[in-house]
């Protein structure tokens, strides 16, 4: 190991990790699913086109996301269009004063500099009213901010196109959350470079020719 490795790991990486958080790692990802044709991810719900996601904001705002028509996906640009509605009235129905509706477009612009290093410029981002989570082509939606990574949403599908016939309190509806895995990556990253890295030296270990007698 050479000198600036073993300073990066004994004297940056052991300890800012030793004093991280102590509860245990989740041991792996929750597995992949598909719920009404829609793909749960462990940190994102890849919707289907035209049909409804919810979303559960911070704990108590309510929203609705569909997306109504992507383009391109494969060079230097993407994009998808949405539809959007924001508060629910006492029934949990998309109706009332509180209600608003909107539509908006998110985008991705590549551009390779050099080798595999590259920039992503766009709107990577799904936003409307006080709501913004990241954004993944074609339909994909994080239960994160964008900005800092951080899981501020519960979401749910649900296999309509019509937004009058849901209620966001129905409890036959399935909400989903950031995975436990993902979410203790977040919020420990420190403790999991550590562990990485165990792993790494673990595998050199192994790896290592037996000395000859």
């Amino acid at each position: 190991m050479s000198a600036v490795l073993f300073f990066i790991v004994f004297f940056v990486i052991v300890p800012m990790a030793q004093g991280a958080n102590g509860n245990a790692i989740p041991s792996a990802n929750r597995p992949d699913e598909y719920v009404l044709g829609f793909h749960i991810r462990p940190h994102y719900i890849s919707a289907l086109l035209s049909k409804y996601l919810l979303i559960r904001y911070r704990g108590g705002e309510y929203g609705a996301v569909r997306f109504t028509k992507t383009e391109g996906g494969s060079g230097k640009w993407s994009a998808s269009e949405y539809e959007w509605y924001y508060g629910v009235d006492d029934t949990g129905h998309f109706s009332g004063p509180k209600m608003r509706h909107g539509s908006g477009k998110a985008t991705d612009r590549f551009f390779p500099v050099f080798g595999r290093l590259a920039f992503n410029f766009g709107n990577l981002r799904i936003k409307f009213e006080s709501i913004e989570l990241g954004w993944f082509f074609p339909t994909g939606v994080s239960f994160c901010k964008p900005s800092d990574d951080i899981a501020v949403a519960t979401m749910a599908p649900v296999d309509t196109t019509d937004i009058s016939t849901i209620s966001v309190y129905d409890t036959s509806i399935r909400w989903f959350e950031l995975d436990p895995l993902e979410a203790w990556i977040r919020q420990h990253p420190q403790e999991y470079i550590k562990k990485k890295m165990d792993e790494m030296f673990d595998r050199m270990e192994k790896e290592r020719p037996a000395k000859k007698r």
